[in-house]
């Protein structure tokens, strides 16, 4: 099974990360929503529909891949709904510090945190 950082940046494999806001990229905001979509859903199944919703108002490429991620990771994900969620809030946790991270520091850093061994 893999940690939640590993799952983090298998959300984000293949996804550029921007400063500020870009018309159909994953953001910071973007993904900020995703977080807190948590609460407010009862099922992944709930969560991966609304999650769609979302890109669909304003699709692209990267969201499209997010999103595919993501309901891979999910299927994964077997047992009630609740332990799904805390485990998912961990891994958007870690994949908003990571977003962040590779949007302000790429070019201090020269590296990606998620290739690094």
């Amino acid at each position: 099974m893999l940690s939640k950082v590993e799952v983090a940046c298998k959300l984000l494999e293949g996804i550029e990360a921007v400063r500020g806001e870009e018309e159909g990229k994953v953001t910071r905001t973007f993904l900020r929503k995703a977080f807190e979509l948590l609460d407010e859903v009862d099922s992944k199944e709930e969560f991966i529909i609304n999650i769609g919703y979302m890109i669909a108002r304003k699709k692209g490429d990267d969201k499209i891949k997010f999103l595919k991620a993501l309901m891979h990771h999910l299927e994964k994900e077997e047992g009630e709904w609740s332990k799904t969620r805390e485990n998912l809030r961990g891994v958007l946790e870690y994949t908003i510090k990571i977003y962040t991270i590779r949007a302000e520091l790429k070019e201090e850093l020269g590296e990606d945190l998620c290739t690094r061994r």
